[in-house]
């Protein structure tokens, strides 16, 4: 029987909208890191007031289109 990863390292475990947190942890990059991330243009996210929010499939999808390309943050 396999066990399913619980953490949010895992694809499954991510939630539907994700915040910066989720992105850190995902990426195992700190909090600086993540903010310069969210900060360049092509990356999807929701802005509402000073927090931000980013839908799970467009960022899968992103990661899926830059992952053979060098990110300069």
């Amino acid at each position: 029987m396999m066990t399913q990863m619980n953490d949010i390292g895992s694809l499954n475990a991510l939630p539907d909208i994700l915040t910066p947190k989720d992105i850190m942890t995902h990426l195992r990059i700190g909090k600086n890191r993540t903010y310069q991330l969210i900060q360049i243009k092509s990356f999807p996210k929701i802005q509402i007031g000073n927090s931000y929010r980013i839908p799970k499939d467009e960022y899968l999808k992103w990661l899926k289109n830059n992952m053979k390309q060098k990110v300069y943050l």
